[in-house]
């Protein structure tokens, strides 16, 4: 959280070329994730520019030029330090980072789904899944998030495009072709995991948390 990282970095202040850095790679992002349609929503924005308001310089983000600044950003800007503006800056902007390689990832998901043949469907494999999280009040940030599934039969012959078998899995699957009975059958499940920022405003600012295992990266048969 804020405080946290504020004791953590109680003896931290940026200075020169280093702040400026950290700005211009704020700004570029900011500048990006204006393509994710998310960010045209009046409200995030409302929240986004909050949000910069509490930042190290002013950041030029032309979806935000026509809406009014509020008393309370412009209180933002007088009740904090410059080493509180650079904390703001280093957490948004991991933030929007984390949001940024998600789209990147959903982006090249769909393509991909999109050139599948139906030759795909014969083993199991990654499948994109969205998840709203707009219901969970507490969170800001990620409102959607591409958690993804795992999908597809798991049976002999195996495909060579996914090579996450074992050998109970294939032992299991040759006495399954031979119609015995095994309770379960073999099933498309997640083998690896990666976790997802989440970020939620608090009553001293952002927080930003890692939540493990929230991605499905990888499938296989178990």
């Amino acid at each position: 959280s804020k405080t946290v990282l504020e004791e953590k970095l109680s003896h931290w202040d940026l200075q020169g070329k280093v702040v400026e850095l950290l700005s211009a790679r704020l700004q570029s992002v900011l500048q990006q994730v204006q393509e994710i349609s998310s960010f045209q929503n009046r409200k995030v924005l409302l929240k986004l520019r909050h949000l910069l308001n509490h930042c190290y310089h002013s950041f030029n983000l032309t979806s935000l030029l026509n809406i009014p600044a509020s008393q309370s950003d412009d209180a933002a800007k007088l009740n904090q330090n410059s080493k509180q503006r650079q904390i703001h800056t280093l957490l948004l902007l991991k933030v929007l980072q984390t949001i940024r390689a998600f789209w990147h990832k959903k982006q090249k998901l769909s393509r991909e789904s999109r050139s599948a043949t139906s030759n795909d469907e014969s083993y199991c494999r990654l499948r994109e899944l969205n998840v709203d999280l707009s219901h969970e009040t507490f969170i800001q940030v990620p409102k959607e998030y591409l958690a993804n599934n795992c999908a597809g039969p798991c049976k002999l012959p195996m495909s060579d495009q996914n090579k996450n078998y074992n050998s109970h899995v294939i032992l299991l699957m040759k006495m399954q072709e031979r119609g015995m009975n095994l309770k379960r059958n073999p099933c498309c499940i997640p083998v690896k995991y990666s976790g997802l920022f989440v970020s939620r405003f608090i009553e001293n600012g952002l927080e930003l948390s890692l939540y493990p295992n929230m991605v499905a990266e990888d499938c296989g048969c178990r």
